[in-house]
């Protein structure tokens, strides 16, 4: 159902949208297959934060679905373009960051604002993979969360 402008909905049905899909959402995402066994391995060498861009008023929530899948990291609520609060977190540690996240806009603007941060385009979701462009940004684009760990485990050891 595409429209003259091309676009699938308006920035404000967009928005409306995405702010429904958060509503109805947050407290019962699934866990992606694999996710919280490769963390757990990750987390053995390296600090996980979840930078994520949920709403601070559905923070509890977020926060409550992410233990129950045993996904219990720090959690950061952003809004908007990810690359400022990663410039600033990049200006708190001389240690290697590491972001990983399934939005391409949301990578360049990590290359942007914190150049020296690894990207990694990923996602899990077929859904997602089906209509989200690919990042000319990213260093690694992995196709599931084996293969994401293998290569930041690697990148933590020195061996890329």
């Amino acid at each position: 159902f595409k429209k003259k402008s091309n676009l699938l909905a308006s920035n404000k049905e967009y928005k409306e949208l995405i702010n429904k899909f958060i509503e109805e959402e947050t407290h019962k995402q699934p866990e992606a297959e694999h996710a919280s066994e490769e963390l757990k391995k990750i987390h053995k060498i390296a600090q996980i934060v979840i930078l994520s861009n949920v709403p601070k008023n559905y923070e509890n929530e977020r926060i409550i679905n992410l233990k129950e899948k045993k996904l219990d990291y720090p959690l950061i609520c952003n809004e908007g373009e990810k690359g400022s609060a990663l410039k600033i977190l990049s200006k708190k540690t001389d240690q290697k960051i590491i972001f990983v996240d399934d939005n391409p806009h949301q990578i360049k603007s990590a290359a942007e604002s914190a150049p020296k941060i690894i990207r990694i385009h990923f996602t899990i979701c077929n859904l997602v993979k089906k209509v989200m462009p690919k990042s000319e940004f990213s260093d690694y684009e992995p196709k599931n969360w084996k293969e994401l760990s293998s290569i930041i485990m690697k990148i933590f050891n020195n061996a890329i």
